[in-house]
């Protein structure tokens, strides 16, 4: 049949058509049901950018990142209420200041792993500025203190003192240190925590525009002082012991050596006192994610009306004012309290 008879065109054609409609298909089940711009996609592609970039495979399944891991909320704490680390209840948290450091952070991470607990911890920019080899180290650790499923917070670039700074200096050791940490991780850090505790109302106002949320603490191991794990944990545990003792924010440090043991004996020591306070039908102490200690600074009013009420009722913390401070910071003494941070 020759190839220009009406018959082949039609035949040519109606191929031509059946291919076309087959590439359509296999266009469209291929194609991804999120754009490529889709920050899920693009936060995936960079951690695994970055994992490859350290030599590790990004879906190795000891680094599966579960639902209930506390990173995945990280993005959700900024903008909230300055907490100064107390709790209504038995909530307990653990939080680690000034790492990462090679000679500790890891070892710290294992016993966290073992505990089946998740942290805060609140990095020093420099240890994870520039190419030395501590430097490079930091970054591995910090990478995998997230991929662990901990939370990142920011403490600055060198660990100064905020209030003794000019305004500019306080905002570049802020800067500084959000722009190290996100190189590692992909993502900004929300929480902050000043080195000392120190802060005064004008940081704290600089702070809050870049949607921080500040964190402070209830209870201080005073880990930087040394001393023996023992004597590390009673720091902490003899402020647990009272029978109204409340739970809340704990204070350690990932680059003191004795801090890891210190750690382990105060989790077997809550254990313990867990025991004693449910044969006694008192409510035990639990160990919380970060969500449980934060409040964003804008609530929708029917929280604020519950809240009220649960106040009035009295249980629980004042509702927060609408100027999205709370209203124990009303009154001087709290005033006082919010600027210079735990006591």
């Amino acid at each position: 049949m020759p190839l220009s008879s009406p018959r082949s065109g039609h035949v040519s054609r109606a191929r031509t058509r059946a291919l076309a409609s087959a590439a359509a298909i296999v266009v469209l089940l291929g194609a991804p049901l999120v754009g490529p711009s889709d920050p899920a996609i693009v936060r995936a592609q960079r951690a695994r950018d970055r994992a490859h970039a350290f030599g590790r495979d990004a879906w190795d399944l000891r680094y599966k990142i579960k639902a209930d891991d506390g990173n995945l909320w990280a993005s959700h704490y900024g903008h909230g209420h300055p907490i100064r680390g107390d709790a209504d209840g038995r909530e307990l948290l653990l939080t680690y200041d000034d790492g990462p450091f090679p000679s500790t952070t890891p070892r710290l991470l294992d016993l966290l792993d073992e505990l089946e607990l998740k942290a805060v911890f609140f990095v020093l920019g420099h240890r994870i500025h520039g190419q030395s080899a501590n430097a490079r180290r930091g970054r591995e650790i910090l990478l995998d203190t997230w991929r662990r499923g901990h939370v990142i917070g920011c403490h600055g670039f060198t660990h100064r003192t905020m209030p003794a700074l000019p305004m500019d200096e306080q905002e570049r050791e802020i800067e500084r240190c959000e722009r190290e940490v996100t190189a590692v991780i992909g993502e900004r850090p929300w929480l902050y925590r000043p080195p000392g505790g120190r802060l005064d109302e004008a940081g704290r106002r600089m702070i809050v525009s870049r949607g921080y949320t500040i964190a402070w603490w209830r209870y201080d191991s005073l880990d930087w002082q040394r001393g023996s794990p023992a004597e590390i944990a009673g720091r902490v545990t003899r402020q647990l012991e009272g029978p109204r003792a409340r739970g809340g924010i704990v204070l350690f440090h990932d680059t003191v050596g004795e801090t890891r043991e210190a750690t382990r004996l105060v989790v077997e020591w809550v254990r313990r006192r867990n025991r004693q306070l449910r044969e006694s039908g008192s409510r035990p102490f639990e160990w919380a994610g970060f969500d449980a200690f934060y409040e964003p600074l804008r609530r929708p009013p029917s929280d604020r009306v519950r809240r009220a009420a649960k106040v009035g009722m009295g249980r629980g913390r004042p509702a927060a004012t609408d100027g999205g401070v709370p209203d124990r910071a009303a009154t001087d003494a709290g005033r006082r309290r919010a600027d210079a941070g735990p006591q």
